[in-house]
This record gives C-alpha cells, sequence and structure tokens, in this order.
C-alpha cells in the first residue's frame, strides 16, 4: 500500500528537493544522485511507518492543498502550485 497518490508524491518529491539538494558525488554512496533522487520515496516509508491514520490524513491534505494556486495566492501572494 503506498500513502501518497502520484500527485501528492510529486510535490513530496520536490518539497525533498528544494529542502536537501541532489548532490552528484559517485565516490560517497550517501551522495550519489540516485540516493538523493530516491528520497521522497524513503520519506513516504517512513510516514507510512510511523503517522497515525489522523497524521497521513492531513499530510495528504497538505501535499494536495500547496499544489493549489488560489490557496498559495491568499497565504504567500503568489497563485501557482508548489
Amino acid at each position: 500500500m503506498t500513502l501518497f497518490t502520484p500527485p501528492q508524491r510529486a510535490t513530496l518529491d520536490l518539497i525533498c528537493r528544494t529542502l536537501i539538494p541532489p548532490f552528484a558525488d559517485e565516490t560517497n554512496p550517501l551522495l550519489r544522485a540516485g540516493a538523493a533522487a530516491d528520497l521522497a520515496a524513503q520519506v513516504e516509508i517512513a510516514l507510512e511507518r510511523a503517522a497515525n491514520l489522523t497524521q497521513q490524513t492531513a499530510l495528504r491534505a497538505f501535499l494536495t492543498l500547496i499544489e493549489v494556486g488560489a490557496l498559495n495566492r491568499v497565504t504567500i501572494g503568489i497563485a501557482r502550485g508548489f
């Protein structure tokens, strides 16, 4: 079972890449480009295991809402999704 829908997963990936940009350092396994790209999937698995049903519902709503341009216009003044 997956916690997020594909659009929510894409938003989570954008958040992860914004907060922790992928590094390309093939000599370090933690900094390989592939390891950084997989961060959103790892975060989703961790949240699925650690969050209760109420928290999971709130996370889904958050990932959906930050892609709504009208809501972003009201909250941060920019009318586009994350």
